[in-house]
């Protein structure tokens, strides 16, 4: 194995596989994630609220998985978890998920959620689909969404007269801790060469 070295700028997966580690790793060098970013939730218990009521709605959007992890932190950190499988998620499972990417459709479907175009490749692209299924006057759209969302989506549906419920459930914000992994990285480098 070379003991040449690739920094990703990205976070690694939570279950420690990663495509390009991997990749990189076949191919002999050694491969390291380091995060930029950083998700901070906000505004679970506002999300929780609504989400203990499907009636209200017409739909969900997920355009990003973290939006779709906000979801899962809210209906566990307030302890409905059991509701939730039980009830809540049947109900939900028959209202559609508006789902941006394949990745963010498979963590929906993890909860429970029917997924509708995961093929989008940005919230733009999912309006005609959102528009076929929600019409004027149909119920508010559930809409849990990142504090750096674009107002497209938004925009477009309400040009079309469809209701949205936008909960801002995270930050994304600079990782505080990259400068210091970087630089222990650099380290472990330069010991690697020493030696």
């Amino acid at each position: 194995m070379s003991n040449k070295g690739v920094v990703l700028f990205k976070a690694s997966k939570e279950d420690g596989k990663d495509l390009y580690v991997d990749l990189f790793q076949q191919n002999g060098l050694c491969a390291r994630c380091i995060p930029v970013l950083r998700f901070d939730f906000l505004n679970l218990d506002i999300l929780h609220a609504a989400l203990l009521q499907p009636e209200n709605y017409s739909g969900i959007i997920f355009t990003s998985q973290r939006a779709v992890e906000a979801v899962e932190k809210a209906v566990q950190m307030v302890g409905s978890e059991e509701d939730w499988t039980k009830d809540l998620s049947k109900k939900w499972a028959k209202l559609p998920a508006f789902v941006v990417g394949e990745a963010t459709a498979a963590a929906a479907a993890c909860l429970s959620f029917t997924t509708i175009g995961e093929n989008t490749g940005s919230a733009e692209s999912l309006v005609p689909i959102i528009r076929e299924a929600v019409k004027k006057g149909d119920r508010t759209l559930l809409f849990p969404c990142g504090n750096l969302r674009r107002e497209t989506l938004p925009q477009k549906l309400a040009d079309e007269g469809i209701n949205l419920n936008s909960i801002t459930v995270y930050n994304t914000i600079a990782d505080p801790n990259i400068q210091e992994t970087l630089l222990q990285y650099i380290q472990e480098q330069t010991v690697l060469e020493l030696a």
